[in-house]
C-alpha cells in the first residue's frame, strides 16, 4: 500500500523530457520542442524508436512502423491520442523524405489520426494532394491510401478530395497495366468496394450525371482558356477517363443513373442521345469516354443487368417521378425506352448484353407493377405498350421462368392480351383469368 509520504513520480514529466528523445531532437529541433508537451507519450516513444533507425535500410524502418502500428502506438488505433500527435508524425516523415520517400509517405498514411483537431483533417488533405501528384506510386502506397479512405466517411462523396484519390488510384492501376508493371491489379477489388460505398452514400444517386457535368465543365473551361489538345488529353487521361472507368466498373452492382424508374430511363436516353449529338455535330470532346456513345451504351446495358432485386430497389426510391393520373396516357417510360431502342439500333453494342439487360428489366417491371403499383399507374393497354418495347429483344420463356408466383400474372396477362404466339407459355390459371376478363366476369 502506498503511503502519503511516498514519493509520487510524474511519469508525464519524465516522458516529456527532451533528453529522453535525442534522435527526434536532433532531427526536428524546434519542431519537436514545440510539440513535445502536446503529444501522447506512447507516440513520442514510438517515433523516437523509428527516428533512431535513420541510416538503416528502408525495410528496417518499415518493420519498425508496422510494429508500432500493431502495438497501437500510432495511427487510428493509437492509445489516448493528443492534438500534436499527427503533426509530429508528419514532421518526422518530412525529415526522412529526402532519403526514404516511400517510407515517409507510408508513415504519414499509416500513422494518420482520424480524431481530434482540424489539423489532422488538413493533414489528410495534404496527403491526398501529395498522392495525386505521383505518377506510379508503389502498390503499398496505393493500398495505404485506400485503407485510409475506408474510415473517412466525409471523403467518400462525389465530388470530393477522397473521390479524387480513388480516381487517381484507378489511373495508377490502368497506367501500371498499360506499362506491364505487376503488383497493382489486386488493388482493384478494394478500390471497387470503395466506389460502391461512394455510390451508396450519394445524396441523390445521380453519380454518372455529376461526372458528366464535371467533364463538360472542364471542356468549356478548356475552350475559354484556349488549352491545347495536349493539355486537354493529359487532363482527360489523369482524371476524366479514370473517373468514368471507375464508375462504369460498378454498373452491374449499382444504378449509376438515378434512384427512380422514370429518371433512370430518362437519363439513360438523354446521356446517349447527347453523346451522339456531340459526335455528329463535330464538337471536339478530345476522346472523352464519358461522351462516347459506345461506352455509354455499354454502361446502360450493364446497369440493366444488375441483380434484379437491387435494380427494383433503385427504381422505387424517392423521388418516384410524376404520378400517372390518366390511365390512357402513354407512359413516359415507354417513350424513353422507345428512344433507347432507336439509339441502340444505331450504335454498335453487344446484342447478348442487350438481351440479358432487357429480360432483366422485364422481370423488374413486372415486380414493380406488383410491389410498387404507384410507380406505374396506367391502363393495362398502356403498360402493354411499355413491355412491347422490350419483348422483341427478350427470350420470353426464360423471362417466365424467372418470375415469382406474384409477378408471373403480370406477364401472363400481357401475353394473353397482345401476343398469341406465346399463349402456350401461360399457365391454366392465366388463361382462365383472360377468358374471365373477355367474358366480363
Amino acid at each position: 500500500m502506498r503511503h502519503s509520504s511516498d514519493p509520487q513520480w510524474d511519469t508525464q514529466v519524465i516522458n516529456r523530457d527532451p533528453e529522453h528523445y535525442p534522435f527526434l531532437l536532433q532531427l526536428l529541433g524546434s519542431q519537436f520542442l514545440n510539440r513535445i508537451n502536446h503529444t501522447a507519450p506512447v507516440t513520442l516513444q514510438a517515433l523516437e524508436g523509428i527516428a533512431a533507425l535513420g541510416g538503416q535500410p528502408e525495410q528496417v524502418l518499415l518493420e519498425a512502423l508496422e510494429s508500432s502500428l500493431a502495438r497501437n502506438e500510432l495511427g487510428s488505433s493509437a492509445k489516448a491520442p493528443q492534438n500534436s500527435d499527427y503533426g509530429l508524425v508528419c514532421a518526422l516523415a518530412e525529415a526522412f523524405k529526402p532519403d526514404y520517400p516511400r517510407f515517409a509517405f507510408l508513415l504519414k498514411a499509416k500513422g494518420y489520426y482520424p480524431t481530434l483537431a482540424d489539423t489532422n483533417w488538413e493533414g489528410l488533405m495534404n496527403l491526398a494532394a501529395e498522392y495525386k501528384a505521383m505518377d506510379l506510386p508503389d502498390p503499398e502506397v496505393v493500398a495505404s491510401m485506400l485503407r485510409l479512405l475506408k474510415g473517412q466517411g466525409p471523403m467518400l462523396q462525389l465530388p470530393s478530395n477522397g473521390w479524387g484519390v480513388m480516381v487517381h488510384s484507378q489511373a495508377v492501376i490502368d497506367r501500371a497495366t498499360q506499362r506491364g508493371v505487376d503488383g497493382y491489379q489486386p488493388l482493384q477489388v478494394e478500390l471497387d468496394a470503395l466506389a460502391i460505398a461512394v455510390v451508396d452514400k450519394d445524396s441523390n444517386g445521380k453519380c454518372l450525371l455529376k461526372n458528366q457535368n464535371k467533364s463538360n465543365a472542364f471542356l468549356s473551361r478548356a475552350h475559354v482558356l484556349g488549352l491545347s489538345d495536349v493539355e486537354v488529353t493529359q487532363e482527360r487521361d489523369a482524371v476524366h477517363n479514370p473517373c468514368f472507368r471507375l464508375l462504369a466498373r460498378q454498373a452491374k452492382q449499382r444504378n449509376l443513373f438515378a434512384q427512380s424508374l422514370k429518371e433512370t430511363l430518362s437519363l439513360m436516353s438523354s446521356s446517349v442521345s447527347n453523346a451522339v449529338k456531340l459526335e455528329a455535330d463535330g464538337v471536339s470532346t478530345h476522346g472523352f469516354q464519358i461522351c462516347d456513345p459506345t461506352e455509354l451504351t455499354a454502361l446502360v446495358l450493364d446497369t440493366l443487368q444488375m441483380d434484379t432485386e437491387q435494380l427494383v430497389r433503385s427504381f422505387k426510391l424517392a423521388p418516384l417521378g410524376q404520378a400517372h393520373m390518366f390511365g390512357d396516357r402513354e407512359l413516359g417510360e415507354t417513350a424513353d425506352l422507345r428512344e433507347i431502342n432507336a439509339l441502340l439500333d444505331s450504335i454498335e453494342h453487344d446484342p447478348v448484353a442487350r438481351q440479358a439487360g432487357y429480360m432483366n428489366l422485364m422481370v423488374a417491371l413486372a415486380t414493380v407493377k406488383v410491389e410498387y403499383p404507384e410507380i406505374l399507374k396506367s391502363s393495362p393497354e398502356r403498360f402493354d405498350d411499355l413491355l412491347d418495347q422490350l419483348l422483341p429483344y427478350a427470350d420470353i420463356p426464360t423471362v417466365m421462368e424467372r418470375l415469382t408466383e406474384a409477378s408471373r400474372p403480370v406477364l401472363e396477362d400481357f401475353i394473353m392480351r397482345q401476343h398469341q404466339a406465346f399463349h402456350s407459355l401461360v399457365s391454366l390459371q392465366g388463361q382462365g383469368r383472360a377468358f374471365s376478363s373477355d367474358l366480363g366476369i
